[in-house]
């Protein structure tokens, strides 16, 4: 039977062997990855995107002439068919709920 200090020694063996091999791989993943990108930025270099600017919709309906008139109506005419509307199911609700 292996004594206690023996396992001790392998434990630290293993543990330090394993630990060696990690430490190397993640170096190498961080030498490959610098590598990837030195040459992706010589293939392929970034060009500067300029923002497109965007015309704000609000200060597009505050710079236009709108008929507000017009659009009081139009918003009277929505309004009022969504009620229409909804009072009807709601009829239709009473109805089924009484029969």
């Amino acid at each position: 039977m292996l004594s206690y200090d023996s396992l001790v020694q392998q434990g630290a063996e293993v543990a330090f062997f394993g630990m060696t091999a990690v430490f190397v791989f993640l170096g190498l993943l961080v030498v490959v990855t610098i590598f990837m990108s030195a040459l992706m930025q010589r293939i392929a270099p970034d060009e500067p995107v300029l923002p497109k600017i965007v015309p704000d919709a609000v200060s597009e309906i505050l710079q236009s002439e709108i008929d507000q008139s017009g659009l009081i109506e139009v918003i009277s005419a929505a309004v009022s068919q969504h009620r229409k509307k909804n009072k009807n199911k709601k009829e239709k609700r009473k109805k089924n709920r009484s029969d």
